[in-house]
């Protein structure tokens, strides 16, 4: 696999932490942009390691002295993100009044920066912690997204959807659940270091609720027939 490597900023809350993704798992370099999702600008920091900005919305999430005008210009939040980074690659505004959200169409956009042998590694911070239909839109578009190609989709610090083996590591016991993201029963997953370990066929949503890592030993999944979801417990 020739992995590729995203980083994105959601509108959700500041929420600290990482998904205990293995440091062995292959991931691709570090990105140069950081693409965001319009409200996702007000969590960028001044002195973030991104060379460059790449942003899509329609304002609605920024405060209104910050909001862009006209069509494809660039207002305050912009004029002072650009003041302390080298250069914004990129600005979309997009109209208030769309079929889709600004999450789903700046996923478009990293479609057309894919090659085929590309799999993308997206990790998406700010994601969670927000409005519950928005966490629950933009997961169900992750999941989308990878209906078309090999790769995984992480919301740090407890969300991981993928459709590709990857492995994780808790530093402690924790519990963690398997959702499949469609409704196509059984599903078949295998799963090593995990109380509940083994070639396994989950047969509803349920069946994958609260599994356990065994004290800070290496989880490894891999989904044999499509996307799931792994969500982390507290």
């Amino acid at each position: 696999m020739h992995w590729k490597n995203f980083h994105v900023s959601l509108n959700g809350s500041s929420k600290g932490g990482l998904f205990p993704i293995a440091p062995t798992f292959d991931r691709g370099t570090v990105p140069e942009t950081l693409f965001i999702a319009d409200g996702g600008l007000r969590y960028l920091e001044n002195g973030a390691p991104y060379k460059h900005i790449w942003w899509i919305g329609d304002g609605d999430s920024l405060p209104k002295n910050g909001l862009l005008k006209g069509e494809g210009g660039t207002g305050q939040w912009l004029e002072e993100i650009q003041s302390h980074h080298a250069g914004i690659r990129g600005a979309v505004l997009l109209p208030a009044s769309k079929d889709l959200s600004d999450f789903a169409a700046l996923l478009e956009h990293i479609e057309q920066e894919l090659a085929p042998s590309d799999c993308p590694f997206i990790e998406i911070f700010n994601g969670l912690g927000g409005r519950s239909d928005h966490e629950a839109i933009n997961v169900s578009e992750a999941s989308f997204f990878l209906k078309k190609y090999r790769g995984v989709v992480v919301f740090h610090p407890d969300i991981l959807v993928t459709n590709v083996p990857v492995s994780f590591v808790p530093e402690k016991e924790r519990p963690f659940s398997i959702l499949p993201s469609g409704i196509d029963f059984p599903f078949e997953i295998e799963i090593r270091g995990a109380v509940y370990s083994g070639n396994i066929s989950l047969l509803r949503p349920s069946h994958g609720l609260s599994n356990r890592s065994t004290g800070g030993k290496c989880v490894e999944l891999d989904p044999k027939n499509g996307v799931c979801l792994i969500i982390m417990g507290e």
